[in-house]
């Protein structure tokens, strides 16, 4: 049995919410770009656990559409990728989810694997992705 390997100290990663709240809410006040991103790989922090950010920033006093917005064109025009991502345009990648819940009426839909209906990765449905398929 391999070893989990931990790339922070547990203790290092205590306290991270209480101090980003404040932050962001600050941020968001003062009308700063916000974009989702992810510290996938931290302690606590595992990949795929991302959508719970756009919770938290809709907790935070961020509108459900503004959060999604973090999510994919304000997060590509910061990376510097809007021309390939973050908007549905003709000659983009077409990455997208098909929910059975709106999530501008419950942001939490994005971390429930099974409100997804389809997934779009380039264009092309993967249904094997989906849980009960």
């Amino acid at each position: 049995m391999k070893k989990k390997i931990e790339i922070r100290r547990p203790e290092s990663s205590r306290g991270i919410l209480e101090e980003t709240e404040p932050n962001f809410r600050n941020s968001l006040k003062h009308g700063i770009p916000i974009a989702m991103g992810t510290d996938s790989g931290m302690t606590y922090t595992f990949f795929g656990d991302n959508p719970i950010e756009l919770v938290h920033m809709v907790n935070w006093g961020m509108d459900e559409d503004d959060a999604i917005m973090a999510g994919t064109f304000v997060a590509a025009k910061e990376l510097n990728i809007l021309n390939k991502v973050g908007t549905m345009e003709v000659g983009k990648y077409a990455d997208l989810l098909v929910l059975n819940e709106d999530p501008l009426e419950n942001i939490e839909v994005l971390t429930d694997p099974e409100q997804i209906v389809h997934i779009m990765i380039n264009g092309r449905f993967i249904e094997h992705l989906l849980p009960n398929f």
